[in-house]
């Protein structure tokens, strides 16, 4: 689909209140979209919605008809541009509800895929290699080997979890200013616009849990059966966390968010301004405490054992400065003017709209019922397996084009059939030392594919 925002589409706002009433993806609603003739436009806001609507579709459906292929040049190549497009719209929305609320700066960061975007950069340019190298030896293997088809698979997974928040986020957009939800719904979609814009800059998104109906999970006992959503994602440092959206519960009387990464608590990120006033406070030592991603400064996972031996002499910046992360272990969501019912309606349709979408990869199941620590590992392990199988198929090449492979590459390659061993022998515990003493690397990969898909 050739198309721009603004250029293309002059749509009719009978047609953008189907969308804004459903929120659903519907192929006859698209085919009405496109070949629409009339007159009437829409304002800037609506289009750029169902803009957004339109173009993830097309990626939604281009991806579709990858299954069980390899990525070519020209596919990533469409996919970036599409996804550059929906990209700046996204940017836009966040540029424009930055000036509005007097927040904007040129420092921050408002894209929300600029990761996706590099890493699609990344598979497009390698692919142009591979082909050409394909021309240079027609009777080899080179665009369709096993080990490329695993690269393929892992970023066919990659980019549709990412597609899949993008959706979130568009449909949050919509009902922000639909006039078919309430006050209350368009005030929570702001608030958690806001919220996503601020935590996901810079990140990936890897995984998004959805309690499938908020009105009865809180008559359930036992543990994290106030959780409603979960989202994972990493960061461009491949720091890996959870944000988790929690009712009140215990000593916590508002509705909030937790930070969790791999087997311990983690604290809500703080802004600049608290950033720098800690500084003037405390001196230089603060930034040692934290790191910058996005338009935050996050809490160093060492945060508590710093503070332990590097204050203390100081007893009252290291009472203030631990009082400082247990209190932003728990973020508000929203002020008392929204109570729990509101949220819980909100919830319902937020869930309901993207429960028809075409979202493989998010599910819609109890929160309480999820490892969040398996989740985490799967996250690392999914990008291991990746790198590893596109180092495998980087050595043939070496090899194919030189007749040798690099001292750095046979090192890469030794570790990471010291890695997938442990994976099947430790972590999966399905096979013993002595089962995979003569397998090839290869072989050992897909061993540990298999295994992910068995447990995923």
């Amino acid at each position: 689909m050739d198309a721009y925002p603004k250029s293309m589409y002059k749509l009719n706002p009978n047609i953008a209140k189907r969308i804004f009433a459903n929120i659903a993806h519907d192929e006859r609603l698209i085919d009405e979209i496109l070949n629409d003739k009339s007159e009437e436009l829409l304002d800037g806001k609506s289009e750029r919605i169902v803009s957004i609507y339109l173009f993830l579709d097309d990626i939604r459906n281009k991806l579709n008809k990858l299954k069980d292929k390899i990525m070519s040049y020209d596919d990533a190549n469409y996919i970036l541009n599409i996804m550059i497009l929906v990209n700046s719209e996204i940017t836009q929305y966040y540029m424009d509800k930055a000036q509005k609320d007097g927040r904007f700066s040129y420092e921050n960061e408002y894209s929300q895929s600029s990761i996706i975007i590099n890493y699609i950069k990344v598979i497009r340019d390698d692919m142009q290699r591979r082909e050409k190298i394909q021309e240079i030896y027609p009777n080899k293997e080179i665009i369709e080997s096993k080990e490329l088809k695993i690269v393929s698979e892992c970023d066919l997974s990659i980019i549709e979890k990412h597609l899949e928040y993008l959706v979130l986020i568009n449909t949050l957009m919509c009902m922000q200013i639909s006039p078919f939800f309430n006050d209350k719904d368009r005030i929570i979609a702001e608030w958690f616009l806001c919220c996503f814009g601020d935590i996901f800059t810079n990140c990936m998104i890897e995984g998004i849990y959805m309690e499938p109906n908020t009105s009865y999970s809180e008559y359930e006992n036992g543990s994290r059966t106030t959780t409603k959503m979960e989202i994972f994602f990493s960061q461009s440092n491949e720091d890996r966390y959870q944000l988790r959206l929690d009712f009140p519960h215990d000593d916590k009387e508002c509705i909030h968010f937790n930070l969790y990464e791999p087997f311990k608590i983690a604290a809500y990120p703080i802004d600049y301004l608290e950033y720098n006033m800690l500084i003037k406070q405390y001196g230089d030592v603060v930034k040692n405490l934290f790191f910058h991603c996005g338009n935050r400064m996050w809490f160093k996972s060492q945060f508590k054992d710093y503070i332990d031996l590097n204050f203390t002499n100081n007893i009252e910046a290291r009472k203030a400065l631990l009082n400082l992360f247990e209190t932003h272990t728990h973020s508000p969501v929203c002020d008392n003017s929204v109570s729990e019912n509101d949220m819980k309606n909100f919830l319902n349709e937020l869930f309901s709209a993207i429960s028809i979408m075409d979202m493989s990869h998010s599910r819609y199941l109890k929160p309480k019922n999820i490892d969040e620590n398996k989740e985490l590992e799967y996250i690392t392990l999914e990008k291991n397996v990746r790198n590893a199988a596109y180092k495998i198929d980087e050595a043939y090449l070496y090899n194919l084009q030189t007749g040798t492979i690099p001292a750095k590459l046979k090192e890469d390659l030794a570790n990471i059939e010291i890695k997938l061993t442990n994976v099947l022998t430790e972590y999966y515990a399905k096979y013993t030392h002595e089962e995979l003493n003569d397998l090839s690397l290869l072989e050992l990969l897909m061993l540990v594919r298999e295994c992910m898909i068995e447990h995923s």
